[in-house]
């Protein structure tokens, strides 16, 4: 499975994911005295591991579980390993929507007064919060950015235009609008 995961070019954050997730699965199926085999895992097999996840995990990394487990049941499937999915007719748990928590207004100033001196590591950390604050971004967009006064082709930000270009989850390549200010911070 981790070869067929690899050949479609998945993440390697995303092959561990199934890995995991799968062998949590094994290990369920060993605890609660059920078939290991895949030709005789079922339906109720899954929905029982996946409403245990929910009683112990967040809807979300129960989810997670669950498109982890369709994706192997897919590949057994393909390779004639099982006869048909036993999640062909399930559901995925529903995920409550959960608003992204926002800085106080008040906060953002304290942060940005925090980073008012000029040594590198204030100015640093006044381009970073900028730049989250104006683009939104993931910590791993950040932290895949390059930058390159002199070398415009070595640089995901273009101070010109004021956008930076990250590479975003699912390997999607992504152009951010940032302000003037986040602009000036990365570049003063």
């Amino acid at each position: 499975m981790r070869l067929h995961l690899k050949a479609t070019n998945l993440s390697p954050r995303t092959i561990r994911a199934y890995t995991h997730d799968g062998a949590l699965f094994v290990a369920f199926l060993v605890r609660q005295g059920m078939p290991t085999a895949a030709r005789n895992i079922h339906r109720e097999h899954v929905e029982a591991f996946i409403a245990a996840e929910l009683e112990r995990t967040a809807p979300s990394s129960a989810a997670t579980c669950y498109r982890s487990l369709q994706q192997l049941f897919s590949w057994l499937d393909e390779e004639g390993e099982i006869d048909g999915s036993p999640m062909a007719k399930t559901r995925p748990p529903k995920i409550p929507e959960k608003p992204v928590p926002v800085l106080p207004d008040d906060d953002v100033r304290r942060l940005l007064a925090d980073c008012s001196d000029t040594d590198f590591r204030d100015r640093r950390d006044l381009a970073f919060i900028r730049l989250f604050l104006d683009t939104g971004m993931r910590l791993e967009g950040m932290a895949g950015l390059r930058y390159s006064a002199d070398d415009p082709k070595a640089s995901d930000v273009d101070l010109r235009s004021r956008v930076v270009r990250i590479t975003a989850k699912g390997q999607r390549e992504l152009v951010l609008p940032t302000g003037t200010k986040a602009a000036r911070a990365i570049d003063p």
